[in-house]
């Protein structure tokens, strides 16, 4: 779960992006795994999904080496990917590699966490 003050907004290409509300200092942490706050979505009940569900999978749950998916109740779910981040994630919690200021896109690299994550996805076209 979230542990601090964020906000939605649309960015340039991204689409939906999760923007913190107050400065973060370098190794702060951000979020929790929270059993409360993050669905687990077994590798059998995922092979049941429909098209819509399979595209929310893709688009918004962690791909997990077991074949599972995770899935933020919360707005972790709108952390969009960065080939350079200001955060990183070990499934445990997400904490800033850097200082961050007020207002910032808060942004992970997919690669290190979702064993699902292609190129084809990226959408950083201006870095």
């Amino acid at each position: 779960m979230l542990l601090i003050k964020t906000y939605l907004k649309e960015t340039e290409f991204k689409g939906i992006g999760l923007f913190t509300a107050i400065g973060l200092d370098l190794g702060a942490v951000i979020h929790v795994t929270d059993t409360n706050f993050n669905k687990v979505f077994s590798k059998e009940e995922i092979e049941y999904f429909g098209p819509l569900q399979k595209e929310f999978y893709n688009t918004y749950m962690i791909h997990l080496p077991d074949g599972s998916a995770m899935l933020d109740l919360d707005n972790t779910r709108f952390i969009n990917h960065s080939s350079n981040p200001n955060l990183v994630c070990d499934l445990e919690c997400i904490k800033t590699c850097r200082k961050i200021e007020a207002g910032e896109e808060l942004t992970l690299n997919y690669k290190t966490f979702d064993g699902e994550y292609s190129d084809e996805l990226d959408f950083e076209v201006y870095e």
